[in-house]
């Protein structure tokens, strides 16, 4: 019996959606409204502007869709399977090579002779902008690229950078990838904060999955960041504020006494989670996009309340980490494992188990 797990769950609800796209909008196949259902969802698109990036169909030769700007094209294959049982298979080479094909005759000297109407519009306009930055998107709720699919891409692009010195960068939007937008997606609210810190350092790095940094700031400075914030910041954090506990007692008493000099090393400090750190060195700020306490709530909470009676000392510095990631499933383990120290009652975890909302259950 084929087994049932969060990729098999999100097919079945996505293909009620991209099926009631394809009966709405006469599509052809489930890939063209799967098309429509990303560009609407995630890249936020109006109807007309999906009407005119879509050109999937007869004489497209090998792209869904295209998206145009002064000095940069985005080309779109997409792939929604007609069952479930395919899910797990990969991009293969022979879309890979229709993405190439379709390139070439999109950046050709000469009109394409087999092409349709909207091919031909975009090749026109290409023909006549400065373009140096090509992209090619695979969204395809299946695996990533096969090797020889990658192999294929990797040779192509070579070949253009010899000839027109041009980078082709490529991305692909995998089920995987799609589920965490989802995630995302439904979460309360999406904070990005401006944290000026004193000291920030590049810490432990994994490329493309999860990167980070330490270093400290001051509570002032955390404050200023994360009080607009309070109601949603914490979001993640599956352990609220406990109220007056012997450790928050303690936070408050070292914050505001003689011994603020030592906050430091009194406490664990405050852990950042972000799916984008961009770091100002020049001004020592950290840009944050959506991101969200996962450790550090009791801390932040006793420091307000000390703040709010004005007798935070300004010598109070604490230890900071950031780690950036957009894979929703790294973000709850991580979020998970940083508050497990000590027993978490289960009444600590508010709803990180994944849900559909409205928007996605019909």
């Amino acid at each position: 019996m084929e087994s049932v797990g969060k990729f098999q769950v999100y097919y079945t609800r996505i293909l009620k959606e991209v099926t009631e796209l394809k009966e709405k909008y006469g599509y052809s196949n489930l890939s063209k409204a799967f098309a429509h259902w990303y560009l609407e969802k995630f890249q936020k698109m109006s109807l007309q502007d999906i009407a005119e990036s879509i050109i999937d169909g007869n004489g497209d030769n090998g792209i869904d869709a295209i998206m145009l700007t002064d000095d940069s094209v985005l080309l779109f294959q997409f792939k929604f399977p007609e069952k479930q049982s395919n899910i797990d298979k990969a991009v293969d080479e022979k879309t890979a090579l229709k993405m190439v094909n379709g390139y070439q005759k999109l950046t050709s000297q000469r009109k394409p002779r087999v092409a349709n109407d909207a091919f031909i519009g975009y090749w026109s306009e290409i023909k006549h902008k400065s373009i140096f930055s090509y992209k090619y998107i695979f969204v395809s709720y299946t695996g990533d690229l096969s090797r020889q699919a990658q192999d294929a891409l990797e040779t192509h692009i070579e070949s253009v950078k010899e000839a027109t010195g041009n980078e082709i960068r490529i991305e692909t939007i995998t089920k995987k990838r799609i589920c965490d937008l989802i995630d995302k997606s439904q979460k309360r609210s999406v904070v990005d904060i401006r944290l000026k810190y004193s000291r920030l350092d590049p810490s432990y790095n994994l490329g493309n999955i999860a990167n980070s940094w330490s270093g400290f700031a001051s509570a002032q400075d955390v404050l200023t960041a994360c009080v607009p914030a309070m109601d949603v910041i914490f979001d993640e954090n599956i352990r609220l504020y406990e109220g007056n506990v012997p450790v928050n007692e303690g936070i408050k008493k070292t914050a505001s006494t003689s011994d603020s000099c030592y906050f430091y090393f009194f406490h664990n400090g405050i852990v950042f989670i972000c799916d984008e750190c961009k770091n100002s060195t020049g001004n020592q700020t950290a840009q944050l996009s959506a991101a969200s306490v996962v450790n550090g709530c009791q801390t932040i909470v006793s420091l307000k309340e000390v703040l709010d009676k004005t007798i935070l000392q300004d010598d109070v510095f604490l230890p900071i980490r950031i780690i950036e990631t957009d894979d929703f499933d790294l973000r709850a383990k991580i979020t998970e494992y940083l508050n497990s120290q000590s027993k978490i009652k289960d009444s600590y975890f508010l709803a990180n188990k994944v849900q559909f909302t409205r928007d996605y259950t019909g």
